[in-house]
């Protein structure tokens, strides 16, 4: 996760601030897509994330080996 960072609560608070994030299970992680049409929202996507990553809490024991 980020910084050690449950990536599940990220993800909920990036559903609560209106985005869809695409969570990875394993390793924990959120997956975007972006094309030049996103670019507008760019830095309030980098804020909202931010301040998503900084509410959630550290994250649980994990494994953070790769599923392909």
């Amino acid at each position: 996760g980020a910084g050690g960072r449950d990536m599940e609560a990220v993800a909920t608070g990036m559903t609560r601030r209106g985005w869809v994030p695409g969570l990875v299970r394993r390793p924990p992680g959120l997956h975007l897509m972006l094309s030049l049409l996103h670019e507008q929202a760019r830095e309030h996507y980098l804020a909202d994330l931010a301040a998503a990553t900084a509410e959630a809490p550290a994250t649980r024991n994990a494994d953070v080996s790769a599923i392909y």
